[in-house]
Order: structure tokens, then sequence, then C-alpha cells
């Protein structure tokens, strides 16, 4: 044979066993990548699953929980969640949390009974929205302006918003309103309770927010990886202020739905509120580190919590041990994401 031949025969076969090497080395990649598809299937067909399940255990434990009644209960309760879980999402899809939401709810309720007792109902929603607010706009531009842990800034918030609500109603709740002042946590619009219609309003706004507006994509950015957002040139440091700004507004919408509900105007309304409104957007899906989640997901993280504490209240079980169950939920939650994340790499 030539020798011409001979090389072009050769460089074809070591062509071969380099194509035969792609090709066996893709294979790996080819099924990693449909069991993370699979895996992430599963996760996402399991929130709505363990929805069902908690309905059936609790339905059968205690018969009241199937009532008409009662799920319209569940119903009010799942609405006021799925606000504060929805003001939640922000600060975490870009890449923090707000701890504080809870003392923003008690901070909130008090100004808005103050200023209702003086200017009405509409000036007391308003003011509530600003109180709430205004904690944001702090908890933003500290976090944003001084790169401070979100962890840091927003519990000393928590205990700064908290004190403030205290003081300034001399830790006594207060009432004296007119018989409107009930309407937005107890009134209906046709068949649609009004928590239930705020509720809608808020995802609704926030899902155009996050999925058609330049500021949206940003913060997804921004979350994923901030450095390359900031070497992309978005300002990162306002998108995360404005993740704050917009938690503290929506909170504040929810804190006047909530204290119309519990008709006066109380300092330490929202207790706790903060770990229930985390753990519905984690269980939605949500990365803790942020750039990842949809809203929509939040809304059956949302249903999941308020089943099981309407489920547990049912069965009259302590409320120490439902903080313990949703401490558990939360870990789960948090567990699953970070498998996740390993089955993708």
């Amino acid at each position: 044979m030539p020798q011409g031949n001979e090389s072009e025969t050769n460089q074809v076969t070591e062509a071969g066993r380099e194509d035969d090497g792609l090709s066996k080395s893709s294979k790996p990649s080819s099924r990693r990548l449909e069991f993370t598809r699979l895996s992430a299937a599963l996760l996402q067909a399991g929130i709505p699953l363990a929805a069902v399940l908690l309905c059936v255990f609790f339905a059968i434990q205690e018969p009241r929980f199937a009532t008409l009644d009662n799920g319209v209960n569940v119903a009010r309760q799942f609405a006021l969640l799925a606000v504060f879980a929805f003001a939640q999402a922000f600060p975490v899809l870009g890449g923090g949390f707000d701890i504080s939401i809870g003392s923003q709810v008690g901070l909130a309720s008090v100004v808005m009974a103050l200023a209702t007792q003086s200017w009405g109902l509409a000036a007391g929603l308003g003011m509530s929205v600003v109180a709430a607010g205004g904690v944001g706009v702090v908890n933003g531009l500290t976090i944003s302006t001084f790169g401070v842990s979100p962890f840091v800034v927003t519990l000393g918030m928590l205990s700064f918003a908290r004190g403030l609500a205290l003081y300034i109603s001399d830790g006594v709740p207060i009432y004296g309103f007119n018989d409107n002042f009930g309407f937005l946590g107890e009134g209906e619009i046709g068949p649609l309770s009004m928590p239930f219609i705020i509720a809608t309003a808020v995802f609704v706004i926030g899902w155009i927010v996050l999925n058609r507006t330049t500021y949206g994509r940003h913060l997804y950015a921004t979350g994923g990886n901030v450095e390359a957002a900031r070497l992309a040139g978005i300002p990162v440091r306002r998108v995360k202020a404005i993740s704050y700004i917009l938690c503290g507004v929506i909170t504040g919408i929810g804190a006047a739905v909530l204290t119309s509900r519990v008709d006066s105007g109380q300092p330490n309304l929202g207790t706790g509120l903060e770990l229930e409104a985390l753990a519905a957007v984690i269980i939605g899906g949500f990365a803790l580190g942020g750039g990842e989640g949809r809203l929509g997901n939040v809304v059956w993280g949302a249903i999941i919590i308020s089943i099981l504490s309407n489920g547990l209240n049912l069965l009259r079980v302590s409320s120490y041990i439902q903080l313990m169950a949703i401490g558990v939920v939360i870990v789960t939650a948090v567990v699953l994401d970070g498998w996740r994340k390993r089955v993708r790499t």
C-alpha cells in the first residue's frame, strides 16, 4: 500500500477513535440531563401531591377539616399567607431574604389603626404601606450600599420595628373603628372574599414585574450571578434595594388586610410570620442562593403551609409543636433544593 494512503487510513482511524470517545463521553451527560429533568419534574409534581395527601390525612383524622366552613377558613388563611410569601419572593430572588416581615406587620398594623381613627380607612391603608415600605427602604439601602449581610440587617430591623410598634401603641392593642374597617379582611365582592381578591391582584402585578419587565430580568440575573450581572452593566445595588422596598410595600398591603381581619391594631401582630412566608417560598422551589423560582409555585407553598397549620389547629396540636413542624418543612425543602442542585452538576 502506498505511504500516503496508509497515512490517510491512520488519520481516519484516529478520527474514528476520537468520535467514538466523544460519543461515549456524551452518553453520561445525556443521561445526567435526562435524570435532572426527571428529578425536577418529580419535585414539581410532589408539591401538589403533598397538598392532596395532607388534605386526605387531616380529613381522616378530623372530619371537620373536610367541611365547607373550614375550607373557607383555609382559603382566607392561604390568601393572607400568599401575600406575605409574594413579598418574600423578591429579596429571595435577588440572593437575600427578609426576616423582619413579621415586625413590619406589627408596625404597619399600629400605624394603620391610628391613621384610620384620624383620617379614615383609605388613609389607614396608605399609611400601612408607607410604614412597612419605609422599613423596606432602610433594609434595601443598608444592604445594597454597605454590603452588609441581609440576615444581620433584617434581624436588626426585626427588633427595631417591633420595638417601635410597641412604643407607638404603649404596648396595647388599638380598638374603636367604623363598621367598614373589617371590609378588607372579612368583606366579599360576589362569591370572592377580599383577601383572595387582594392576593390575586398582588400575584398578577408581581408576575408581570418578574416576567414582563426589565427589572424582573435584572433581578433574576443578579440573584443568579451578581458578578456576571455587574459586568453586564446591570445596576445590581439598585436592583437589590428595590427588591426589599417591594417586599415592604407588599407586606404593608398584607398587614392592612390582617389588621382589618382582627379588627384592631396590634403591635405583636405578625409574630413568626416571616418563617411561614419563607417556608412557602422555599417549598415553592425558590433557590436560597437567588436567581431561580417562579411566583406561581409560591402559591402551592402557601397552600401547604395553610393546610398544615389549619389541620394541626383542628387536631389541637400545641403551637410549639406547630413551630417545630414548620421548621422541619423548611429544612426538608432546603435539603431537596440542595439535592436538586447537586444532580444538575
